[in-house]
């Protein structure tokens, strides 16, 4: 990746949003997307369907990048500034104590966990050398629940398929348009998705949107 490209590239997607010519500015940054990470590209984009008013497509890449981990600070204030221009319900809000706790988790970067785990790791070996920790059972105890962040990460965030709407979809009771309609996503929803059918995915979360809708409206990482 060259530097000086990539500088002329968002000197030219600079001026093109200033211009107001967002479909250019997508354009050119789909035709140049190995200038940047991935997590440059996707806040890029995220920023400039905001700016043209597709806050959902704008949503859907702010928060590949916030999963990439890219300019957190930034992304953060975009992604919130987005929210605010969404009908959505976000996860976690009318979950009661487990919701609210999940909602909240869900917010911190998957970076900062492993990062948690690490300065849990190396406080523990300190206390260890420096003989505050004088049972080795107790030490190994330690060690492996500071592991906890990285795990729950890992093994169980990871795991999680998520999903926003990128325009209205209707929830069906079944895995087809055939089955009984029970609702819609509004652009710019979150979901977690469950099981998979085909062309066709389940809600899991939020609960009161829980059915089925057709994959192809949206967005998954």
């Amino acid at each position: 990746m060259s530097n000086n490209n990539t500088e002329e590239v968002l000197k030219s997607l600079e001026s093109l949003y200033i211009e107001g010519n967002m479909e250019g500015a997508i354009e050119l940054s789909m035709q140049e997307k190995d200038q940047f990470s991935s997590g440059h590209l996707y806040y890029n984009l995220g920023t400039i369907y905001a700016k043209q008013g597709d806050y959902a497509q704008g949503r859907y890449y702010m928060e590949k990048a916030f999963q990439e981990g890219f300019d957190l600070p930034k992304v953060s204030h975009n992604l919130d500034a987005i929210k605010n221009n969404l009908n959505v319900q976000e996860l976690g809000v009318s979950g009661g104590v487990f919701g609210s706790t999940f909602s909240y988790l869900l917010k911190v970067p998957p970076a900062y966990y492993t990062g948690l785990t690490l300065t849990l790791l190396i406080f523990i070996v300190l206390l260890f050398r420096g003989k505050f920790i004088k049972n080795l059972y107790m030490a190994v105890i330690l060690l492996l629940l500071s592991l906890g962040p990285f795990s729950f990460s890992k093994f169980y965030l990871k795991k999680m398929d998520f999903g926003i709407a990128l325009e209205e979809i209707k929830i069906y009771e079944g895995p087809s348009s055939i089955y009984s309609s029970i609702g819609a996503l509004a652009p710019g929803q979150k979901i977690i998705v469950g099981e998979k059918d085909r062309d066709w995915v389940f809600i899991k979360y939020p609960e009161s949107f829980r059915g089925w809708i057709a994959k192809e409206k949206l967005g998954m990482f």
